[in-house]
């Protein structure tokens, strides 16, 4: 979920805090915003049938019908990149390092909570499906002031298309880089998982 969602918004909400006019920043989120929901929407085949994904990847079983969270997730995490890059822009770090605070120690909790109670499912999955979904209202909450109910507005093409171009350097040469990090460091949770150690991949990734 969070390679497909850096994979969707394509290191644009790095480009939020730039551009000076409000016009051009809110045509550059929405670009971004249909970006995401386009990548959504083509991950819903894949993930919605788990009976096709599981012949093809047999090692991914052990999420059962929870796998058909993933495209949700894709969805949540690429708000979230969007929302937080708007935290930048509007220079409201003290109200993001609260909710972020919440965030970390909900999710925590929640893990806990599900390892020592629940067997039978995939916890990692399930806490971060629950947990960054009731975040993104809290975002949405202290982005409020800030306009950030204007991602749902309209924006004409030509503008978006516009401030895509005017940012271009971020998808093509940033967000590279920056995702083949990301990849690296998550080769050990692979390996583990090849290995068909999903116990120890799990305490890797906690």
């Amino acid at each position: 979920t969070n390679n497909l969602s850096n994979v969707a918004v394509l290191g644009f909400p790095l480009a939020f805090s730039l551009p000076r006019e409000e016009g051009v920043f809110h045509a550059l989120v929405r670009c971004t915003w249909w970006l995401l929901v386009v990548t959504t929407l083509l991950t819903l085949p894949v993930f919605l049938f788990p009976s096709l994904l599981y012949a093809v990847f047999p090692s991914w079983s052990i999420m059962g019908d929870w796998c058909m969270a993933v495209p949700w997730m894709v969805f949540v995490i690429g708000v979230a990149q969007i929302m937080i890059a708007w935290y930048n822009r509007a220079k409201a770090f003290g109200a993001f390092a609260r909710t972020n605070m919440l965030t970390n120690l909900s999710l925590r909790i929640t893990n806990l909570s599900l390892g020592l109670g629940v067997q039978g499912i995939p916890g990692l999955l399930v806490s971060e499906t629950l947990v960054r979904t009731a975040v993104i209202a809290l975002y949405v909450k202290d982005l409020g002031k800030y306009g950030v109910d204007r991602v749902l507005r309209s924006v004409p093409a030509r503008d978006m298309r516009a401030a895509a171009l005017a940012y271009k350097e971020y998808p093509v040469y940033i967000f590279p880089s920056r995702w083949l990090n990301l990849v690296a460091l998550q080769l050990p949770i692979y390996g583990l998982v090849g290995l068909g150690l999903e116990n120890a991949s799990g305490q890797f990734t906690m």
